[in-house]
């Protein structure tokens, strides 16, 4: 057995004098050459050991910074070629169209009796806008009494068919559309959005229905050719108007600013200034939690909308927030897959925590109650934009007008660039390793030859020459 181990650490020995010897990489051959000073030996050890001390700890930087600053902003100025996109119109309608909401009662019940048909809107009316709950609570309270209709009237249930029922449809809201002077069809262009505030239009967005085919997207970017885009719109009702990037959706957290309560006999004219924020090609192959960012198709994981966009995220982190609150999702909004639709309890559920719900606080506010803790990435395009100039002009006509421009061609824009790939990564570690110690990749083959295939290969064709010998 003592023989075996010495026979054994002899030829280990052997094997990585062999490979010192002749191995490409740098100062290993000065330690095991035969006739030389121990002094000279132990030079030779400490200078291959800092400089493959030096190579790891370079290495070991170039991997941290490949890691943690692959990305970098820089503004481009080239504006002369750009196709600059414009922002993103949502429409919500304001208030009941009593028409329609009468319409819709005196079909589903069967009665005409005024009465009962004003009641039951009012009911509708705090369905599908959720103000004020005063006959939802009397449906459920056992001493409350209602003057005209009937406690079992009272829709329990099936409460997202009750909204999308009595919202206006396109055609009764828009007048006339125009982009750049020329008329277009408005509720071809204008799809339907859900969003938690309810059903609304919305123009030049992502997360509308069929906005995936080309022939329900209207062209609307502008450039030297085309000059800063305008768009006109006339409506007939009363609504609420959101300004938007084209991969956001209107929430209850949309900045105020960005938001037209719009009343009609009143002209609206807003200038924008807009900034876009793009991504080389090339950040795809990041990885997101160094990046810090999310393109539209990084959307797993989230049900009520197709792409991926902060304000989308945002939607998603409340649905959820009111799913553990109160075991049902908002009427206002679709549920996701499974969930189900709050009924009038659940409505009362939504009001009682409304403030809560409502409220974004940040991931490291601890305060209980304050509010809810999303952590949403922005997305890693977008279209910025900024209110230059807002104006009110009150006039005869008994609808609304809204005029939204840009101020001017934007001059500057800011690109996410890759500062160090994954070739980049790859060229400094080996340019590193080739400088201080002389390795390369045939250096791992070096490496793999002399400690594993010469030593098996000379144990087997050994083993073949004694079985041989007569």
């Amino acid at each position: 057995m003592a023989m075996h181990k010495c026979a054994y650490l002899k030829m280990s020995i052997y094997i990585l004098k062999d490979f010192c010897n002749n191995s490409s990489i740098h100062g290993l051959k000065f330690i095991t050459k035969p006739r030389r000073h121990w002094i000279e030996r132990v030079f030779w050890v400490v200078c291959c050991a800092l400089s493959w001390c030096g190579s790891f700890l370079l290495i070991l930087s170039a991997w941290e910074n490949n890691q943690n600053n692959a990305v970098s902003f820089v503004a481009d100025t080239t504006y002369l070629d750009w196709n600059t996109p414009f922002i993103s119109i949502a429409v919500f309608q304001h208030g009941l169209n009593s028409e329609v909401a009468n319409s819709y009662i005196r079909n589903k019940f069967k009665k005409h009796e005024d009465g009962f048909v004003e009641e039951m809107r009012r009911l509708f009316d705090e369905i599908a806008f959720q103000e004020h709950l005063t006959l939802i609570h009397k449906c459920l309270d056992n001493t409350s009494k209602l003057n005209f209709i009937e406690k079992s009237d009272c829709p329990r249930t099936n409460l997202f068919d009750v909204v999308q029922s009595v919202r206006s449809p396109c055609k009764d809201i828009f007048r006339n559309c125009q982009w750049n002077g020329n008329e277009f069809d408005c509720c071809k262009y204008f799809l339907p959005l859900q969003t938690e505030m309810g059903p609304c239009y919305a123009l030049n967005n992502i997360h509308t229905q069929n906005s995936s085919k080309s022939e329900v997207l209207l062209d609307m970017m502008s450039n030297r050719t085309t000059g800063p885009g305008k768009l006109l719109l006339e409506l007939a009702l009363n609504t609420k108007v959101y300004y938007l990037s084209k991969d956001e959706v209107p929430t209850f957290n949309t900045l105020s600013e960005n938001v037209i309560t719009a009343t009609r006999k009143i002209f609206y004219k807003t200038l924008l200034q807009v900034t876009e924020v793009i991504s080389v090609p090339d950040a795809r192959s990041i990885n997101i939690d160094k990046r810090q960012c999310k393109f539209p198709e990084e959307n797993t994981g989230f049900y009520l909308y197709n792409w991926y966009s902060y304000s989308a995220c945002l939607v998603e982190c409340r649905r959820r927030e009111v799913m553990r609150l109160c075991n049902c999702t908002n009427p206002l909004m679709p549920a996701a897959r499974t969930e189900k639709n709050c009924d009038l309890d659940g409505m009362v559920c939504l009001e009682k925590n409304k403030d809560y719900i409502n409220t974004l606080i940040n991931p490291w506010d601890k305060r209980e109650g304050a509010g809810i803790s999303c952590t949403c990435m922005q997305g890693c395009e977008e279209l910025g934009f900024r209110m230059v100039s807002k104006e009110e002009e009150r006039e005869p006509r008994n609808y609304t007008t809204i005029e939204v421009q840009m101020v001017q061609l934007p001059t500057v824009r800011f690109k996410r660039n890759i500062v160090r790939n994954k070739v980049d990564m790859v060229v400094n570690m080996g340019g590193t390793a080739g400088l201080l110690v002389g390795g390369s990749i045939l250096s791992v083959v070096e490496i793999l030859y002399y400690f594993l295939v010469r030593p098996v290969w000379e144990a087997v064709h050994s083993h073949t020459s004694v079985s041989h010998t007569p």
